[in-house]
């Protein structure tokens, strides 16, 4: 698990590849996505597999003492592995 910037195609693909296996064919589009990853107040906290994104944690930063987080999912392969909880206890 790590901090991940999408500043490019490629790991924007990846990315939202991902994001479509995990929510059955529903995900942000790339000009949506690439619109959030232009926001200093975001960041991705993804999961790989070798090079593969397996799963992610888009947090938000509210204030400076708060944030939110959003956009949880994990690739249905790797569910049930807990990647998901050990995203969230990275953060």
């Amino acid at each position: 698990m790590r901090p991940t910037a999408l500043n490019n195609s490629g790991a924007q693909e990846q990315y939202r590849q991902a994001e479509l296996a995990s929510f059955d064919g529903v995900a942000w589009s790339l000009n949506h996505l690439g619109w959030m990853q232009g926001s200093p107040e975001i960041v991705n906290f993804c999961a790989f597999h070798d090079d593969q994104l397996i799963g992610n944690t888009s947090t938000w930063r509210t204030t400076e003492e708060r944030s939110a987080t959003e956009n949880v999912f994990v690739i249905p392969e790797w569910q049930k592995k807990s990647v998901a909880r050990n995203i969230i206890c990275t953060i």
